[in-house]
């Protein structure tokens, strides 16, 4: 027996209908920062001479999280939104997500989207008003995929805030590392915002009002085998099921 989100719900959820199966989630909010979008594309790679951008993949990957959290009973709030895209794409084999500008804040504030401070105010501001009148657990998940570093850098990275390292990224680099379609990917949680520049600071630093944070790098764009991987939805699906396995761990927990 399963129940079908109401369409209402969604709208709130910025989600399309989905299936509950299971209550995993049940009492959890997940405010999801899918990385840059709208004129900030992010990183980039190039492949047969087309620019492969950061942002359309996270947000795809974004949209996978959100919808396998709402079928395990938990509630999401993205911070940015792209009316073009509600759901995940499966591109075709060797192909990628083309290149857009529609992201846009979710709610209000900061447009056209951008990058600087003012932009990440108000990803912040989502948060505040959505966890608002909320009782249950909350966690924050910013998506990238723009490791710093040479070619040699590659597999994905959990970055916590400054001095402490939250459950949920223990539970979720748990994960990474125990789920064969990730394990190859070797996944490395650190503590350290301040070497991050502003986005980090932001995103981990005082400033966001959400006590379980965390910042996953997917990969690094300067590393062939990580571009080809974000490229691949099967792959994209893959983390998103990492990351929500690793939230179910981290909300059972009493």
């Amino acid at each position: 027996m399963f129940i079908i989100i109401a369409a209402a719900a969604c709208a709130v959820l910025s989600c399309p209908s989905v299936a509950i199966t299971k209550a995993k989630l049940a009492g959890v909010l997940v405010v999801i920062d899918p990385g840059h979008g709208g004129l900030d594309d992010g990183a980039s790679g190039v492949v047969n001479g087309n620019r492969v951008v950061e942002d359309e993949h996270v947000y795809d990957t974004a949209l996978r999280v959100r919808d396998m959290i709402v079928r395990d009973g938990g509630k999401v709030v993205l911070t940015i939104v792209d009316p073009r895209q509600s759901r995940p794409i499966n591109n075709p084999a060797g192909k990628w997500l083309t290149d857009g500008n529609d992201e846009q804040i979710n709610g209000r504030g900061c447009k056209p989207l951008k990058g600087g401070s003012s932009c990440l105010r108000s990803r912040l501001d989502v948060a505040k008003r959505a966890i608002k009148d909320h009782r249950g657990k909350v966690v924050w998940i910013s998506i990238h995929f723009d490791v710093v570093g040479n070619d040699k850098v590659t597999g994905v990275r959990i970055i916590t805030p400054e001095g402490r390292t939250p459950q949920v990224a223990e539970d979720i680099r748990y994960m990474f590392a125990k789920a064969k379609r990730c394990r190859a990917h070797g996944p490395i949680a650190f503590s350290g915002d301040k070497r991050y520049g502003l986005r980090r600071l932001y995103v981990l630093g005082s400033r966001n009002p959400i006590r379980d944070r965390i910042l996953i790098e997917l990969g690094n764009f300067k590393a062939p085998e990580d571009l080809w991987r974000i490229r691949d939805p099967k792959v994209r699906d893959g983390y998103a099921a990492c990351i929500v396995n690793g939230l179910i761990k981290w909300s059972a927990r009493s």
